[in-house]
């Protein structure tokens, strides 16, 4: 439990890193940057499908499910493709925790 809640928290906190340097990158660098985020929230998303959800693994959550998805949506059409196969599975963990939000 406690090494998935450390890890989850790790993985936004580089998602969010990867929002500042994309604040100042050159635009060619931006959809690499955008695919790096994506991928780190979607990894805290995932991480959640294993622990019995605390408050503040909710508010961990919400802020991954949101990051992960505008990475998606905001990216670049290669990006969503790219990460498919985590959406579905980031999709699955948000059906299942739900009722526990």
């Amino acid at each position: 439990e406690v090494s998935a809640r450390v890890l989850a928290g790790v993985s936004l906190e580089w998602a969010r890193s990867i929002a500042a340097q994309m604040a100042v990158a050159p635009q060619k660098e931006q959809d690499v940057l955008c695919a790096k985020q994506c991928l780190f929230a979607g990894y805290a998303v995932l991480c959640h499908s294993y622990l019995p959800l605390q408050t503040e693994d909710g508010k961990l959550l919400a802020s991954a499910i949101v990051t992960f998805k505008n990475g998606l949506v905001l990216g670049s059409p290669t990006i969503a493709k790219d990460l498919q196969r985590i959406d579905r599975m980031c999709m699955n963990v948000m059906a299942s925790r739900v009722l526990d939000l």
